[in-house]
């Protein structure tokens, strides 16, 4: 299998916290996550940049998910990482799309499950709901 590095935020990622059932941990986060390294760096700190750039040198793939425009204003642009690192693929994930009206639109489960409906059909008659726990991203 593949060596599969997650980075967080420094606090960690949210979905930690969800709940305390698998050995103390959130299983919504250990169901997303299982068999994952997790790294926890403040991308806005050059040092942990550094860090962050050390790690895609050594791998052969990267994907992200940051808000549109994001990953460039941190200097990790995919164009340019392929460029450096010629045998690296990248995967740039955005809720979406690369082209029309939304796509420099941050999205995230609650937005993406209401634009595509998902609320309206999960709902009852008194209002919509979203789906328990994330569905979507």
């Amino acid at each position: 299998g593949a060596r599969v590095i997650k980075i967080e935020r420094p606090e960690g990622d949210f979905a930690r916290n969800y709940d305390k059932l698998v050995r103390g941990q959130s299983a919504y986060f250990v169901w997303l996550n299982r068999g994952k390294e997790s790294v926890c760096l403040d991308l806005r700190s050059e040092a942990d940049r550094a860090v962050l750039d050390a790690l895609i040198a050594a791998a052969d793939v990267f994907i992200q998910n940051l808000k549109p425009g994001s990953i460039e204003k941190l200097g990790f642009r995919s164009a340019d990482l392929r460029r450096r690192f010629p045998r690296l693929i990248t995967c740039d994930i955005s809720g979406f799309g690369e082209k029309g009206p939304f796509s420099h639109l941050k999205a995230y489960d609650l937005i993406v499950q209401a634009e595509s409906g998902l609320c309206a059909i999960t709902g009852t008659q008194e209002g919509t709901a979203r789906v328990g726990v994330s569905a979507v991203s």
